[in-house]
């Protein structure tokens, strides 16, 4: 899917990490985990930065607009998330 993913990514999405669901708020300068404080990003291009201690970046890419997917550049793995509509 094309678009400006700083406009994509915006919403609220779903993921699993260690096989527990996650959901993840997404504006326009933070991301907010359920029950956590929110933490500002950087997106440039399609490269998301957390401004966090131990924060790494993720290639992101949106197959759909109910799909995206983050990919770590160092291990090449891949979360999934959906949107919540």
């Amino acid at each position: 899917m094309s678009g400006d993913p700083s406009k994509l990514i915006v919403g609220t999405w779903k993921s699993e990490i260690g096989g527990f669901p996650v959901t993840h708020h997404y504006d326009e300068n933070t991301v907010r985990v359920v029950g956590y404080d929110a933490v500002p990003y950087h997106l440039e291009d399609d490269l998301l930065t957390l401004d966090s201690e131990g924060g790494s970046d993720r290639v992101v890419s949106f197959p759909s607009g109910s799909e995206m997917l983050q990919t770590d550049p160092l291990t090449g793995s891949v979360r999934t998330f959906s949107r919540v509509e």
